[in-house]
This record gives C-alpha cells, sequence and structure tokens, in this order.
C-alpha cells in the first residue's frame, strides 16, 4: 500500500472482489488487487497503523455498502441518501451497543446523543432514543 496522508475530508473507496482489496482514496490508489488470504464475505476491518506520534484518530462521516451486482449508479439519489443515513446511524448504534457491553457508558451515550442528534429520521435513531432513555433513567 501507498504511503498516502490525508488533507482533511478524504472519499475513500474499498472494493474486496474474489479476497483481493482494492482501495482508492480521493482517486488516488492505494492499493490493487491486494490479496487478503483470510478474508470472509462480509467481514470489513478498517483501521490505521501508528506513526511516530501515536495512532491517528479517524472519523467516518458516512458509509454505504454495495453487495454483489448493487452500484451506486442503480440506486435513485434520495433512496440512496435514505439508506446511507441509515446505515450511519445504524453502525453508531452497534457502536454504542458495544461500548455498553464493554462498560463504556459515558461513550455510548455519546454515540446515541449523536444518532438522536444526527439521523433524527431513521429507525437507528428511534431505537437509540430508547437505549438513551434506558441508560439516563429520569
Amino acid at each position: 500500500m501507498s504511503n498516502y496522508r490525508p488533507k482533511g475530508e478524504s472519499k475513500i473507496s474499498i472494493e474486496v472482489k474474489d479476497s483481493e482489496l482494492t482501495c482508492k482514496a480521493d482517486n488516488e490508489s492505494l492499493a490493487t488487487n491486494l490479496p487478503l488470504d483470510l478474508y470472509k464475505p462480509g467481514e470489513v476491518l478498517f483501521g490505521i497503523t501508528g506513526n511516530q506520534y501515536g495512532p491517528k484518530k479517524i472519523s467516518i462521516s458516512e458509509i454505504a455498502v454495495l453487495r454483489g451486482s448493487q452500484s451506486s449508479k442503480g440506486i435513485q439519489k434520495n433512496s440512496k441518501e435514505a439508506m446511507t443515513r441509515e446505515r450511519n446511524a445504524r453502525a453508531k448504534l452497534q457502536l454504542a451497543q458495544s461500548a455498553i457491553e464493554e462498560g463504556l457508558i459515558v461513550l455510548a451515550k455519546k454515540f446515541l446523543t449523536d444518532i438522536t442528534n444526527e439521523y433524527t429520521d431513521t429507525s437507528a435513531a428511534k431505537e437509540g432514543r430508547e437505549l438513551l432513555r434506558t441508560l439516563s433513567p429520569e
């Protein structure tokens, strides 16, 4: 993989096909057909490596998962945006649930508050509000 240095927000695309990874960031190729010997369908690991100053924090603002023959061109814009918002909210909801399991209640509350404020129109936000109420009894 190349030594890519992001400048602010970056659009990253990751494709796994036939257990090989292709990754681009801001249209710069980072990896092409990189073999993933231990890859299982549906499994995605995303992370960073440390540097001389330690690991750098990352933030994922949007995520879309396309499977099989789906393509972003085949999904209408409004529908795609709604699906993306629901996926993003669900991803944060899963992070909140993991934080609760690990006893990180303050972190879980932050994720749940973010979901309810950012993704008010999603079913995940409704679940997040209910879970937040159980963590913050009145």
